[in-house]
This record gives structure tokens, C-alpha cells and sequence, in this order.
């Protein structure tokens, strides 16, 4: 999962609403099975998540049997699950643009939310707008992240390089992001604040790693939290 800086307060998890349509996939139209790839997600919100890991995520759960490419459409509501006029969702990975791999078992997104009335956010309810199967390996463990710096070093901040070690026995294909965060006070969420991305599509072969270059941009970072990371993506 998503490792954070420092200790976090623990939110009840909150199910989120799923409302299917009749969309046709966002890629290579209609599959066959649709419906029973539908059929197999839902959904997990959690907004002040528990120590290690990062606010305002949405578990994609996964219950069938072939990996999925899922185009969600989050919609904020309060704590009545209304919806909340004028405020806007974002995602850090693209789930609401058919970027994100679900592997059977699930994959994660992180969203942030965007509007005068913001902090009002309780729950999303989340709309499948489309739904693909795609050609992609069984996996157990998710890719795992590592800045280090021009001599080689491992470092714990944004520098020239990272690594995506694959710990897999075979091969995938990953995007990796650069994500930074606001500082909440205490109790309060912390929330996105700016996505970059670095690469991919990232083939990483199995059981081994791929290295990235960290655009300047990144390496010339300095103010405020921010973290690298990979997920499943098409090839």
C-alpha cells in the first residue's frame, strides 16, 4: 500500500455506493461478459486513514477472475450522502480515465477533492462508466518504490532516480507518479495536492527492477510532503 509520513489517526471504513450503468468499456468497445465484470467490483472509501497509509483512498475490489480496466466517475457527497454542488473529484493514479489495472483481489486510487465546500466530504458514491478485461499476469504483491540519489544511495526524498522492483515472478507494466501532499493539522485528512508524472508505461521483468530518471522538476522539489509511486497499468 501507500506508506505516509508519520503516524495517522484510524476512519471507520465507509462503503461506498456503486451505481452501474449501461456504458459500453472506454477501451476497444464492447467485451463480452461485461456484465460480469461489472458484477465483480466495489468499492471501499476511506478518508483519515490508519497509521502507514494514505488518506482519502478508494479500494477497487475485485472478485473475479481476469484482470479489469475499470473508467470510474466519483461524485463527493456529505454525511447525509448528498451530493455536494460544486465540488469536483480528482483521482492520483486514473481510475476515471481507464488507467488503472485491477487485478483479481483489487487495486487502490487516491483521490482528492476540489471546491469552496471541500471539507464537507464524507463519502464518494462511484459510477462505472466503463469496464474492459485486459492481458495481464496474476500477481500477489504490488510493485514496490525507491528513490535513490546520482551515487546510487538509497534515499528517503524526491532526487534523480528511482527504482520499481517487480517482486512478482512475472512481468508488468506499471505508471509511476510523483505525489504531493498538504499538512493538515492533526484529525484533519491529508489530501493530494499535485501529480506528476515521471514514466510509463514501465515494463518491469519479473522478480527484477526497472529504473526511472526523476524529471528536474521533481529532484528541485523542496517544499512540503511528497512521495513516489507505481501501479498497474495497461501495456
Amino acid at each position: 500500500m501507500h506508506v505516509m509520513r508519520g503516524p495517522r489517526l484510524r476512519s471507520a471504513v465507509i462503503a461506498i455506493a456503486l451505481i452501474v450503468c449501461g456504458c459500453t468499456p472506454n477501451t476497444g468497445g464492447p467485451r463480452a461478459g461485461d456484465a460480469v465484470l461489472r458484477a465483480g467490483l466495489s468499492f471501499d472509501y476511506h478518508g483519515l486513514a490508519s497509521a502507514g497509509f494514505i488518506d482519502q483512498a478508494v479500494t477497487i475490489r475485485n472478485t473475479g477472475l481476469v484482470a479489469v480496466v475499470p473508467t470510474l466517475a466519483f461524485v463527493a457527497v456529505d454525511a447525509s450522502g448528498q451530493p455536494l454542488e460544486g465540488v469536483s473529484v480528482s483521482t492520483a493514479y486514473g481510475s476515471d480515465r481507464g488507467l488503472v489495472v485491477v487485478p483479481p483481489g483489487g487495486a487502490i486510487d487516491v483521490l482528492a477533492f476540489h471546491g469552496t465546500t471541500a471539507a464537507r466530504v464524507a463519502n464518494v458514491t462511484v459510477r462505472i462508466v466503463g469496464v474492459a478485461s485486459v492481458d495481464f499476469p496474476a500477481v500477489e504483491s504490488l510493485v514496490q518504490v525507491q528513490a535513490f540519489d546520482t551515487d546510487g544511495r538509497p534515499v528517503t526524498s524526491y532526487d534523480r532516480f528511482a527504482s520499481v522492483t517487480d517482486p512478482n515472478p512475472v512481468r508488468v507494466t506499471v505508471r509511476v507518479v510523483a505525489l504531493t501532499y498538504d499538512r493538515p493539522p492533526a484529525g484533519v485528512a491529508q489530501q493530494v495536492t499535485s501529480v506528476l508524472d515521471v514514466a510509463g508505461p514501465v515494463a518491469v521483468p519479473a522478480s527484477g527492477s526497472a529504473k526511472v530518471t526523476l524529471p528536474a522538476a521533481i529532484a528541485a522539489k523542496t517544499g512540503g510532503a511528497g512521495s513516489i509511486k507505481a501501479y498497474f497499468t495497461p501495456a
